[in-house]
């Protein structure tokens, strides 16, 4: 579906009296919750362009990521997704979440339900997420006016497995670049029902262009409108992993048992998320990845400003260059000349190859 056909089918959800919750573009909101609750999760997804990202200045400082100052500027511009929003839900994710948060809700006059996030996820952490869930769940059920069942949760974490198993069967077919992210964008606006329901009629997915350089992409959010990972591929390489933070797959699916506790456990501690303190267990993960699949490098991609990525990028270049794997770091604002950036791909590519 292109974004005419997806926004036409979340106003006939509008209007057919489904409520939507805008969330935070990230990882670790439990979107299982929302859906139970009957409304569908919408991720803030779309990026720049400068003009868009400048307007989110005027309530941003300049020293605020681009995807968060361009999230507040499409809310100014009065962006048609956007503005089918019924409730805002933000949190502590970043400081682009923290702040973005409340200047949608003060001056777009969209509810706002505070979800913080631990920052680290042992036991203690995982208990307090529970009860995060639980708070989330009663907010829903207030604001809405209905009461949200395990049967109902049960049923949502059926659904979005479902996705997770989609995932899995195409990533081996088409990688996880571009195309992979424009599937998961769908998901984003759309919402699961939606969402598999459309997947059920899709042909078979184009198999990946296996002569082209195999690499990992790892770092910041990739938007709706950002084409970066485009330039990747025209560049001549191919994404065969990928666990930047706008990847919503997991390679596990959520386990059976009470969902409360199931989705505590699985959110806090099977996330791709660098926001997380136990920033070696993500690095070796992605190692592990690199040296599993014989790929011949990993782009960083870090967005100016961009927290979990800005403090981590030493470490994860010196980490990967120690082991002898190939790293190029790419940090960007969204006014950034594509061509100064395919200049830097290509001899990438010629060095690794």
């Amino acid at each position: 579906m292109d974004l005419s056909e997806i926004l036409e089918e979340l106003k006939k959800q509008k209007d057919s009296g489904r409520k939507i919750v805008g969330i935070m573009a990230h990882q670790m909101i439990p979107e299982e919750i929302i859906h139970a609750s009957g409304a569908i999760p919408l991720k803030l997804s779309f990026s720049g362009p400068e003009e868009i990202s400048m307007r989110g200045t005027e309530y941003l400082t300049a020293a605020t990521c681009p995807l968060a100052r361009s999230t507040v500027g499409f809310f100014e511009d009065g962006n048609e997704f956007y503005s089918l929003i019924d409730v805002f839900l933000g949190g502590n994710y970043c400081n682009g979440d923290v702040c973005a948060s409340e200047y949608i809700s003060k001056y777009f006059k969209i509810p706002l339900i505070h979800f913080p996030i631990p920052w680290m996820d042992n036991s203690p952490s995982v208990h307090y997420y529970q009860t995060l869930i639980s708070n989330l769940k009663k907010s829903l059920e207030n604001i809405f006016k209905i009461q949200i069942t395990d049967e109902q949760i049960s049923n949502s974490i059926s659904s979005y497995n479902q996705i997770r198993k989609f995932f899995q069967e195409i990533k081996p077919k088409i990688g996880m670049g571009s195309q992979f992210q424009e599937i998961l964008n769908e998901l984003y606006l759309l919402g699961p029902d939606i969402f598999l329901r459309n997947i059920k009629t899709q042909q078979d997915f184009v198999k990946k262009e296996e002569q082209n350089t195999a690499i990992a992409f790892t770092g910041s959010f990739v938007g709706i409108n950002d084409h970066i990972l485009e330039t990747i591929e025209n560049c001549g390489f191919q994404i065969s992993y990928n666990n930047s933070e706008s990847i919503f797959y997991f390679d596990e699916l959520i386990p059976s048992g009470e969902p409360m506790a199931a989705l505590a456990q699985y959110y806090l501690q099977n996330h791709y998320s660098f926001r997380m303190l136990e920033t070696q267990h993500q690095i070796n993960r992605l190692v592990e990845k690199v040296k599993s699949l014989e790929l011949k490098g990993t782009i960083l991609h870090v967005l100016k400003f961009c927290d979990p990525y800005v403090s981590t990028r030493n470490y994860i270049k010196d980490s990967l260059s120690e082991q002898g794997y190939a790293i190029l770091e790419i940090e960007r604002d969204y006014d950034q000349s594509i061509e100064q950036i395919k200049t830097r791909l290509e001899a990438f590519r010629e060095m690794i190859e």
